[in-house]
């Protein structure tokens, strides 16, 4: 893969379909201690807001 000029890379269709990766998912990257960099697929979980009768 090659990073844009604006620090950007395609992810594989072939990874996406695996890693269940939609349009608009959010991924985390980190950084191992090997140098390795570590996609995560982000789970987002809105605010619930709970009322009581």
């Amino acid at each position: 893969m090659k990073i844009t000029s604006k620090g950007q890379v395609t992810i594989p269709q072939s990874v996406r379909e695996q890693a269940g990766l939609h349009p608009h998912s959010e991924v985390e990257f980190e950084v191992q201690p090997t140098g390795d960099v570590l996609l995560r697929y982000r789970i987002y979980f809105p605010t619930l807001t709970i009322v009581s009768p």
